[in-house]
């Protein structure tokens, strides 16, 4: 007759259920991994917010990007599209997209690393450029039409519309107000 034998024998009774305490121990790592996981992107987190607050400080009142508080890869990042703006701001074809394809960057990879880093869309920060650009030949007494041409708009009234939506003026009353300050300031 063949012999039954029983499912719980004297030998597990006796020791220590291994199963389980490899199973506690992947879950307890697990745990560990997934605080530490969560403590290292919240530390990116408040990293990038501090980066992004240095930028905005670093875009002066009239909108034009200077030199403080970028340093590292950051800084040759925005070096990059700069450089690229600064050759080709007066073409009015120049686009965002034209911009992320010379700099090797999909469209949405370069959008998503701008607004990490400068708060702005692509679109904003090429705007923004031209308008500096705008804003300091304005200030060189170089006619609106000719500043709204000469830094890649396409029309006069394009480049009125933006110009008075950053500054809150027309470029007429911006330039009006430039030549005003050195007389208030003599007075």
């Amino acid at each position: 007759m063949a012999q039954i034998l029983p499912l719980r024998g004297r030998h597990r009774r006796h020791s220590p259920p291994k199963l389980p305490a490899r199973l506690a121990r992947k879950v307890l790592q697990h745990f560990l991994c997934s605080r530490a996981l969560a403590l290292r992107a919240a530390n990116l987190i408040k990293v990038r917010a501090i980066l992004q607050q240095r930028v905005g400080r670093a875009i002066a009142a009239d909108g034009c990007l200077n030199d403080a508080d970028i340093h590292g890869a950051d800084r040759k990042f925005i070096d990059r599209p700069n450089g690229l703006l600064e050759a080709h701001y007066e073409d009015p074809e120049f686009s965002c997209s034209t911009l992320a394809d010379n700099i090797a960057l999909s469209q949405r990879q370069f959008q998503r690393k701008l607004k990490a880093l400068t708060n702005r869309t692509p679109l904003d920060f090429l705007r923004d450029f031209r308008l500096c650009t705008a804003a300091q030949q304005l200030s060189d007494d170089a006619p609106a039409g000719n500043a709204a041409y000469s830094t890649g708009f396409s029309s006069p009234s394009c480049f009125s519309r933006c110009f008075r939506a950053r500054y809150g003026q027309t470029p007429s009353e911006y330039q009006q107000g430039i030549h005003s300050r050195p007389a208030e300031v003599e007075a």
